[in-house]
């Protein structure tokens, strides 16, 4: 987030009061005392209502309370007053960014690229929008320009470390994953996002090792829990899986992969129905879940359902998912080889 702290040409006596509070604001907002902040600020727009940087810091402190849309209204504001305000720009992208409202991010991204050309964290952020919108070459080349600009960023590897994960590049992957715990040892992410690399090859052991370094960090991280909750079921420690599992739930109901591994595990578990149920729901939530589909056609050809798992396996194949790749070969004898 950019803070303003001055305002050029105050020439009157009501800018000049405005001034001053927007100081004492931001010196509250330094100290992380958010209300007082945000008084200070409303106090300085009372005395000058076109006062954009008070409405760009007023917007900081608004997001850093979570208090989202008044966030939106005051960058707003403060772009109204000043359409070619970069700063207020930048944050409303952050805003975009956190309610996923990736296109709009990017929208505002592209339109600081320029006076932000050397700005690491702009490329961070382009790259977290378009891995979001699926666009994994575009989203590579602005974590590559990050880390060009700023080896020390840690989130950019891990992000990239993920994306490579996605394009099959373990060595890449693991490369960066490991550099970013490195750098901080106490990045939850990191070694979550290795867990999953792990679980990738199958080794599901050391990735429970990883996953535990993750939870141990932060043990209410709804993600860490689902992640680690998966793990659990694929080395057949189903009560412990069910209990992660459900405090993901718990904690974050909106979470997609939350209702596929709880889908999975009544699979294992050979509890079907309910199994079908959630993972249809996951399937629903998330059009671009990876294996779901493979562990439908798993569920229906237990239940000798062989059309149904059939169909299942090649619409997960068409996203060359190997598992039900192998899965058609095997056991679709009308697929060819």
């Amino acid at each position: 987030m950019l803070l303003v702290f001055l305002l050029a040409g105050c020439r009157q006596s009501n800018e000049e009061r405005a001034l001053e509070l927007l100081r004492e604001g931001n010196s509250y907002l330094q100290q992380g005392q958010h209300p007082e902040a945000i008084r200070l600020y409303t106090e300085s727009l009372k005395h000058f209502p076109k006062y954009a940087d008070a409405y760009n810091n007023r917007g900081i402190a608004y997001y850093r309370t979570g208090q989202l849309q008044q966030a939106l209204d005051d960058y707003n504001a403060a772009l109204q007053i000043r359409s070619d305000y970069t700063d207020a720009r930048f944050n409303r992208a952050n805003v975009f960014l956190y309610t996923e409202e990736w296109e709009r991010a990017l929208d505002d991204l592209r339109q600081i690229a320029v006076p932000y050309q050397d700005s690491a964290s702009v490329y961070f952020a382009k790259g977290l929008a378009y891995s979001h919108l699926q666009e994994e070459d575009s989203a590579l080349l602005a974590f590559n320009r990050a880390l060009s600009l700023d080896p020390r960023h840690v989130e950019a590897y891990v992000n990239r470390g993920i994306l490579k994960m996605n394009q099959q590049d373990f060595t890449g992957a693991r490369l960066d994953l490991e550099t970013a715990i490195k750098l901080n040892r106490n990045e939850g992410n990191a070694y979550n996002a290795l867990a999953m690399l792990l679980v990738e090859q199958k080794n599901y052991d050391e990735a429970l090792k990883q996953v535990n370094l993750a939870v141990r960090l932060q043990p209410k991280n709804p993600y860490y829990l689902n992640n680690r909750g998966f793990i659990l079921t694929q080395l057949e420690k189903y009560r412990e899986a069910a209990s992660d599992i459900d405090a993901s739930l718990a904690i974050d109901s909106t979470n997609a992969w939350v209702y596929r591994n709880k889908g999975i595990l009544h699979l294992y578990r050979e509890q079907y129905a309910a199994a079908e149920e959630l993972l249809l729901k996951a399937a629903g939530m998330d059009p671009f879940m990876e294996e779901v589909y493979y562990y439908l056609g798993e569920l229906y050809y237990r239940q000798n359902q062989f059309e149904k798992a059939c169909t299942a396996w090649r619409r997960a194949a068409e996203k060359e998912e190997p598992a039900a790749v192998a899965a058609l070969k095997e056991l679709c004898s009308q697929d060819p080889e």
